[in-house]
């Protein structure tokens, strides 16, 4: 393990790290040029490659009863109005 100079920026893909570094050097800006040519929506935070995906607490069964129903008549289960 060799030792790291406080205040050395962590790379953001490290997936693990040799050394216990400080919370300010964990959640330091990025370092580094910005790619000037990038667009606005190509610098926003992605976890996929065509967006954002939340995580979601929903039932398997109700999804691909909905899914099912989907594929055989077009359309999805529609709840009462309140």
């Amino acid at each position: 393990m060799g030792n790291q100079l406080a205040g050395t920026p962590v790379d953001p893909s490290t997936k693990q790290l040799a050394y216990n570094p400080k919370y300010e050097d964990l959640f330091a800006p990025n370092v580094g040029p910005e790619n000037p040519f990038k667009t606005q929506q190509e610098k926003a935070v992605k976890n996929t490659l065509a967006g954002f995906v939340e995580p979601a607490a929903f039932n398997d069964f109700h999804f691909e009863s909905q899914r099912r129903t989907f594929t055989s008549f077009g359309k999805l289960w529609e709840s009462p109005a309140p």
